[in-house]
């Protein structure tokens, strides 16, 4: 009954009955309903519903945030572990992968240290960056304080340098720390003396 109702029912991709487009005619259903004209050929419901399966593709795509892939042939790649060994290892392993080949999201790799091929799908991939020798040159600090005489450095000075260093805080990002913006109307912590 269920699958009779279905199949007499106009769908919403293609515009029409299930049972007009397998059979070419409308199935008599239990409800009652004005009969129409079916006026549509099959040309306008093959557009119709690629039609609507585009729009559900790109609704789909946005909604996932999905994005083509931005693996090329010849670039350094790593792949991704089918299940991890260790709870702490990195979900990609190491060993660096050259892509040879790539049909769509098929991609062929080839191991730069074992020399041999597989076939990975491009979601499974990751690529690594070309390395720079340039970030190993030293660069010149430049503090603003050229004018200014150095000063002898203090033992609190020192000690605190080296506590710094040896925390590993110094290489660490740190936020400006200011006053919250709705505090600038009123003083705070500050005393007038008449």
């Amino acid at each position: 009954m269920c699958v009779l109702m279905y199949n007499s029912t106009p769908h919403s991709t293609t515009g029409v009955a299930p049972s007009v487009l397998m059979f070419g005619r409308v199935m008599k259903d239990k409800l009652p309903h004005v009969s129409n004209d079916f006026n549509k050929t099959l040309e306008e419901v093959r557009d119709r519903d690629k039609v609507q399966k585009y729009k559900s593709m790109e609704y789909t795509n946005l909604r996932r945030h999905a994005r083509t892939s931005n693996v090329q042939v010849g670039d350094t790649v790593v792949v991704k572990r089918p299940f991890k060994e260790q709870k702490l290892a990195s979900n990609f392993s190491p060993e660096e992968w050259e892509i040879t080949q790539k049909n769509g999201s098929d991609v062929t790799l080839r191991s730069k240290e074992s020399d041999c091929v597989i076939h990975r799908n491009a979601a499974h991939l990751k690529r690594l960056t070309p390395k720079d020798d340039s970030n190993n040159q030293t660069i010149p600090e430049d503090n603003g304080n050229e004018g200014v005489k150095d000063h002898e450095p203090t033992r609190s000075d020192t000690t605190s340098e080296d506590s710094a260093a040896q925390s590993g805080d110094a290489a660490r990002p740190c936020r400006l720390k200011k006053r919250p913006a709705y505090l600038s109307d009123f003083k705070v912590n500050s005393v007038d003396l008449i």
